[in-house]
């Protein structure tokens, strides 16, 4: 879900053909873009969209939908996509574009971790908590991920940096067969020990 204000929205349908141009609106403090359209009287329909938000303050929306405050952290997106198909899975089978995320001066709750761990697997907390102590936070200098996608093939890349360790992954995501190959390397950071020990 999301919290959206200021929503400034000019909507469009002649001829079989849907566009959203422009789509503006702020949210979490920041602000964000949004182009979409559609060309369903084609064969096969075309698909082509465009996201960019700036500034995006997670906790501040989470607030506003009241939920809790399990991530926070400033974040900034470029999203472009185009696709042609008859289906969801004949749009993602032939999906070009890419993304780029990132976010800084955040922090993730213990829940939000457990979370994680529950869909990448128990390794997932060693990365991002190597020393395995108990906090209700932890601290996230700054994540990135980019993906590069041409023709149903995701090139992914990641980098997370915490008070504690340097994540970096890399890998593929075929949105054909819906198969990933992706692989995580933590590295601790020297010198970053618990406060108790």
């Amino acid at each position: 879900n999301l919290a959206l204000d200021d929503v400034t929205l000019d909507l469009r349908l002649k001829n079989g053909h849907l566009e959203m141009k422009p789509f503006t609106f702020s949210i979490g403090g920041g602000k964000a873009d949004v182009q979409f359209a559609l060309q369903s009287q084609e064969t096969p329909a075309a698909l082509a969209t465009t996201v960019d938000i700036e500034q995006l303050a997670i906790g501040p929306m989470l607030d506003k939908l009241g939920y809790q405050r399990s991530v926070e952290g400033n974040m900034n997106a470029a999203i472009n996509f185009d696709s042609t198909g008859n289906s969801i899975a004949a749009w993602m089978a032939g999906l070009n574009g890419n993304t780029r995320i990132t976010v800084g001066q955040g922090r993730m709750t213990s829940e939000y971790l457990a979370v994680l761990e529950k869909y990448l697997g128990s390794g997932i907390l060693g990365m991002i908590n190597p020393f395995q102590e108990k906090r209700e936070y932890t601290p996230v200098n700054c994540f990135v991920n980019k993906i590069e996608i041409k023709d149903g093939l995701a090139d992914v890349r990641i980098v997370m940096d915490t008070d504690r360790t340097t994540i970096i992954g890399a890998g593929d995501v075929n949105l054909k067969t819906e198969s990933l190959d992706l692989g995580l390397k933590p590295t601790p950071k020297k010198g970053a020990m618990p406060a108790d020990i």
